[in-house]
């Protein structure tokens, strides 16, 4: 997530989520381990251990490693939404935006469930100035996942930002109800409207 070390400054929409990209990463680490046997095809073993290195270059900040380890797993064995999803927020951390948006983009088109996928596809979008789009994809993660509250942060502050103020006050709330005590509930009381 994004941080700020000001005291008076504003936090920033929450960034892609490296915490569930790192969790993702370890659940299909434990997936690709428990299936292999010596009938996998060796492509199919050379990936998992690319994407294995790729989550220990994120782990370590090693991004453009783990992007290069990320792409080329995905060219031996194939697109996932998880491995894209990785790759996605790599290439954010890289500040290739939009790179990270298409990675995004591939990763719903396998998984257009993925409440993280939808949250990290928005704030890219919002932070790129395609606040229509963003707009749609957090309703859309909002949908699937009503209690993750990034996503009620990011939406409400998206409003803010293209002076929807009365639009965000519902948004803002919901945040307050479900995340009240984090570093970000202090700016989200502050943009209540009294």
């Amino acid at each position: 997530m994004k941080r700020t070390d000001g005291a008076n400054e504003k936090p920033r929409a929450r960034s892609p989520n490296i915490l569930a990209a790192a969790n993702a990463s370890r659940v299909a680490k434990q997936s690709a381990a428990a299936g292999f046997s010596s009938s996998i095809p060796l492509a199919t073993s050379e990936a998992a251990n690319l994407f294995d290195h790729g989550c220990e270059h994120e782990d370590a900040g090693r991004y453009h490693e783990a992007m290069r380890s990320y792409r080329r797993a995905i060219e031996v064995a194939g697109p996932s939404a998880s491995w894209l999803f990785n790759l996605a927020n790599v290439l954010y951390r890289l500040r290739r935006k939009v790179e990270a948006v298409e990675a995004y983009r591939q990763a719903l088109s396998h998984d257009d469930q993925s409440h993280e996928t939808w949250n990290n596809l928005g704030v890219v979008l919002c932070e790129l100035k395609q606040c229509d789009e963003a707009m749609r994809a957090f309703q859309r993660t909002i949908s699937l996942a009503p209690w993750f509250a990034d996503t009620l942060y990011n939406l409400a502050d998206c409003l803010d930002e293209r002076g929807q103020f009365e639009a965000a006050q519902q948004y803002w709330r919901e945040y307050l109800r479900l995340d009240s005590q984090s570093e970000w509930s202090d700016y989200a009381r502050s943009r209540l409207l009294t």
